[in-house]
């Protein structure tokens, strides 16, 4: 079962994860603001601007939830670089669905983040499966995907938006490989791949 401590901060490779529910306020608008920024918006599902009435109020439900969980993430030099969350979390399945967004003015730290907020959730909080959902217009994510050797299950709309789903993957990949995955590496990969035609890995 997996089982988070809200009050907790967590450590993984001198990355710190602090809970939504013991930010200060100033983090709060800081998230806030980072959450509303043009690029972030896009590609959330919800794209409209998100007052600070209704922020606060979110975080403060949080803390009577145990299906989803939201941090705020530092790299080990103390630089606020992003949010990770995990929602539709089901305790006894030990599943849920990996989310996270960029603080646009640490994009170029993108690549580690991911990567370590993967590894994290599968690693410390055990989470057995990541029910993943990829926008099939972002290539960003999907370059990434791909890296990372990912397969999908099919294709679902919602919202009349195109989604690549698998609700079976593990962190299996980036724990057996997480010593050998570097941004170096990467930036050849998607620089050998940036024009090709994005060929979707689904499970017959």
């Amino acid at each position: 079962m997996i089982k988070i401590d809200r009050q907790k901060i967590y450590e993984s490779h001198g990355y710190t994860f602090k809970n939504f529910v013991t930010l200060t306020e100033d983090e709060k608008r800081m998230i806030l603001s980072w959450r509303n920024h043009d690029k972030v918006r896009a590609m959330m599902v919800n794209k409209d601007i998100i007052s600070l009435e209704d922020h606060l109020r979110f975080i403060e439900g949080l803390k009577n939830r145990e299906d989803c969980y939201y941090w705020l993430v530092k790299d080990p030099g103390g630089v606020e670089v992003g949010v990770l969350d995990v929602i539709h979390i089901d305790n006894q399945k030990e599943v849920g669905e990996i989310g996270y967004y960029l603080n646009q003015d640490e994009t170029g730290k993108g690549f580690e983040f991911m990567i370590e907020c993967n590894y994290f959730v599968h690693q410390q909080l055990q989470l057995k499966y990541n029910l993943v959902t990829v926008d099939m217009t972002n290539r960003d994510i999907l370059l990434f995907s791909m890296y990372l050797e990912s397969t999908f299950e099919g294709i679902k709309e919602v919202g009349g938006v195109k989604y690549l789903y698998n609700n079976h993957a593990t962190g299996d990949f980036i724990i057996n490989h997480y010593n050998e995955l570097c941004l170096i590496d990467y930036a050849r990969f998607v620089k050998r791949h940036k024009n090709d035609n994005i060929l979707y890995n689904i499970k017959k």
